[in-house]
């Protein structure tokens, strides 16, 4: 199948999955109770919730970029157990539905370092070491999630596995982003901008990430202000609503 090709000027957005994960549905609603969060999403008997590891793929005449890449396929089977996690797809697998392989992504916006967000970065090769998932891609990142990777606290420094990040830091295709546009020359071009230290990714003056891009794709999402953490400043929530 030969990927179709946007025209010189014209932007398309399209999602691509990397299959699904549960996380604890306390920790994910934080301060809204189970009794209200279980009616829209029922848990599991470990108090889990499914979520949809859902990346937005944004294509050019001449840029194929993605922003996130799921949670990859190099962990182990008791990590994958812990987190439930659900492939086929795989973000390589799900890329073929547009004609489109590893090799044709030209850039990748990490909006932070965790594992669910940045864990398809890297894959392993034969000899079992973590390398790029994309060989001709150059990995973006906000400064701020950066250090809070390199320097994580004993808190949440499980979700920031440096196998997914520090083999393309090595390689020299990691790019660490300040506030504004990301990848210069590109019309409307992704920007980023640090929210509690995960960046908002904003194309054409619009949001384009939804409460966690790890959100599980209902029929029935739950409220806007029921986001993850209750303790998430309210720009979070305004962010997420279209104007």
């Amino acid at each position: 199948m030969t990927a179709a090709r946007p025209k010189p000027g014209e932007v398309w957005y399209q999602h691509v999955s990397d299959g699904e994960y549960a996380l604890d549905g306390g920790a994910m609603f934080g301060v809204v109770p189970r009794n209200l969060w279980s009616q829209k999403k029922p848990p599991d008997d470990q108090n889990r919730i499914h979520l949809g590891l859902n990346c937005l793929l944004i294509r050019t005449h001449d840029r194929t970029i993605l922003v996130d890449d799921g949670i990859g396929t190099k962990d182990s089977e008791k990590f994958r157990a812990i987190y439930k996690v659900m492939q086929p797809p795989t973000l390589p697998e799900d890329l073929g539905r547009y004609g489109l392989t590893v090799e044709d992504i030209t850039d990748v916006i990490l909006t932070h370092l965790h594992f669910d967000h940045a864990g398809g970065s890297t894959v392993l090769d034969a000899d079992g070491n973590a390398v790029p998932t994309f060989p001709n891609a150059q990995y973006y990142v906000h400064q701020i999630n950066y250090d809070e990777a390199k320097n994580a606290h004993e808190r949440n420094k499980a979700s920031y596995l440096a196998w997914n990040w520090l083999p393309i830091e090595e390689r020299g295709r990691l790019t660490i982003v300040e506030d504004g546009q990301i990848i210069p020359d590109t019309p409307k071009s992704p920007a980023s901008i640090p929210a509690a230290t995960h960046a908002v990714t904003c194309l054409s003056r619009r949001v384009s990430t939804t409460r966690r891009s790890s959100t599980s794709a209902t029929s029935s999402p739950p409220p806007l202000t029921w986001g993850s953490r209750g303790s998430w400043p309210t720009t979070s929530t305004r962010s997420k609503r279209w104007k």
